[in-house]
């Protein structure tokens, strides 16, 4: 009995993961709780390499105004050579994308990015925020 359930457990989980990325692809508007909370996670796990001063870079750039704008641009940073002359624009699809797995988008190299969200709640949340930065 034990393995038909491990088995069983396989099967549905499968069709289940397949969903939750269809779910994932799809964009849902903002709400305020969920900036709120982005705003929350942005402290707890980006300030430490990001700020949201305009041109004002940590080891990462400056998130100020990043949501729409085409990545590898932030004024005066220098870092992500990855990103740079891409035509890849900063939307809900491509931050989650990003937020996952920062050496798994584009080519991957050159990025001291290693931080990922893994939880898709979060990286919602965290894009929420982003959006709300200009």
């Amino acid at each position: 009995m034990p393995r038909q359930r491990r088995r069983l457990g396989r099967l549905v989980a499968g069709p289940a993961a397949a969903f939750g990325f269809a779910v994932a692809a799809t964009v849902t508007p903002a709400r305020a709780d969920d900036a709120a909370l982005g705003a929350k996670l942005f402290q707890a796990q980006c300030a430490v390499c990001h700020t949201t001063i305009p041109e004002y870079h940590k080891e990462g750039p400056s998130l100020a105004g990043v949501y729409g704008r085409r990545a590898g641009t932030a004024p005066f940073f220098t870092g992500y050579k990855s990103l740079k002359g891409s035509s890849v624009v900063w939307n809900d699809q491509t931050l989650d994308a990003w937020l996952a797995d920062p050496r798994t988008f584009g080519d991957g190299k050159d990025t001291k990015m290693t931080v990922k969200i893994d939880d898709l709640a979060q990286r919602a949340a965290l894009i929420s925020y982003l959006r709300t930065l200009r």
